[in-house]
């Protein structure tokens, strides 16, 4: 009698131990393949970002250029949107980069509008600030690629 039941079990047996690593193993199904010119995207746009700060924060010597901001404005806008449009235009989308470059990209133009609505350069204590800030959110798109690039190893 015992042996019907055990007939059942392994079907059941293999069928959960399938499962179980299709979920395991799944996980890379759902999260779009390491990317380098993603990765490099972001690492670019950090650092025009943060030396965009470095231009336009106050410093003995330093003459407003309106003009210039509005130049390093437009140029930045461009590189976001180039970056944006290379994930949108992708065969496989990744919602995550494409979120990440908009929320940075606005981060960007909030920077701009203050400076245009001040007329003048950032402050040493809110450059500061707003570099920690910027370190802290471009840390995170770089490490959504540094961990695709681990899991495609």
């Amino acid at each position: 009698m015992k042996f019907p039941h055990f007939i059942i079990r392994v079907p059941v047996l293999l069928s959960l131990i399938l499962l179980s690593s299709l979920l395991i193993s799944s996980c890379s199904l759902f999260v779009s393949p390491y990317d380098p010119l993603s990765y490099e995207h972001f690492t670019s746009l950090k650092a025009f970002h943060l030396k965009f700060v470095d231009d336009f924060t106050k410093a003995e010597g330093k003459e407003w250029n309106d003009d210039q901001m509005k130049e390093q404005c437009d140029n930045g806008d461009l590189r976001f949107r180039e970056a944006l449009e290379y994930e949108k235009e992708k065969k496989r989308k990744d919602k995550n980069r494409e979120k990440a470059i908009k929320i940075l990209h606005e981060e960007f133009i909030e920077n701009c509008k203050l400076l245009k609505d001040k007329n003048g350069f950032f402050g040493n204590g809110f450059a500061a600030e707003l570099k920690s800030e910027l370190e802290a959110n471009y840390g995170y798109a770089i490490g959504g690629e540094v961990t695709r690039m681990n899991d495609s190893e």
